[in-house]
């Protein structure tokens, strides 16, 4: 079983859920070029179709890439007054907020909580045939945007539902065991063996 991190995950795992907290075998890339790694939540396999998800207690924000995220926590962790270093890394300085209360700047500025993330791990895992959905236990039924409203799983560009739609879909026993989740990920992103080269011959005449 995984550890429980938060209260999110131990409601979760208390209506039967297996979670699966695993680095995905995947590296990730931002607009800037800057590598990252993602984890799941928890793992299912419905009809032989692999699907990586993650669990959110709300909804997303809208940072475009780890340095602008880093950049604002930073300021953050200045306004709060939490003792940091300025060279701190974006998980380093995320980490600090958390664990002195301001767990709001995380989910509003940390890029574990950025939409964008979400769309290029989608897209990412995608390649390998792995589907991607974040489950929300709660969220505003619409998102406005240049003032217009959106229904948000039309929004988020990659898939997405509440918990009362993902319980009505799927069993608890869809989700997989920790050591079973491994090992099926691993074994969809492993490269594929190059097929053998032709080889061909040319007829010759002899003489």
């Amino acid at each position: 079983m995984a550890e429980l991190h938060s209260q999110l995950e131990k409601d979760i795992f208390n209506r039967g859920y297996n979670l699966s907290e695993i680095t995905l075998p995947v590296t990730f890339t931002d607009r800037d070029g800057h590598g990252f790694q993602a984890k799941s939540d928890a793992v299912m396999l419905v009809n032989d179709q692999l699907t990586v998800i993650e669990f959110k207690d709300s909804s997303m924000n809208p940072k475009t890439s780890i340095d602008t995220c880093r950049k604002k926590l930073l300021a953050q962790c200045n306004w709060h007054q939490v003792n940091v270093d300025p060279t701190w890394s974006h998980n380093e300085l995320s980490a600090a907020l958390w664990k002195t209360d301001h767990r709001g700047d995380c989910i509003h500025y940390a890029w574990n909580h950025s939409r964008v993330k979400s769309q290029l791990v989608s897209r990412g895992l995608a390649k390998h045939d792995i589907n991607y959905l974040v489950v929300f236990m709660r969220h505003p039924a619409t998102i406005t945007y240049m003032k217009k409203d959106y229904y948000f799983q039309n929004f988020y560009k990659f898939k997405s539902c509440t918990f009362r739609e993902f319980k009505n879909k799927y069993k608890t026993s869809d989700m997989l065991p920790l050591h079973l989740a491994k090992q099926l990920l691993a074994d969809k992103v492993k490269p594929k063996p190059k097929p053998p080269a032709m080889i061909t011959t040319m007829n010759q005449d002899w003489y």
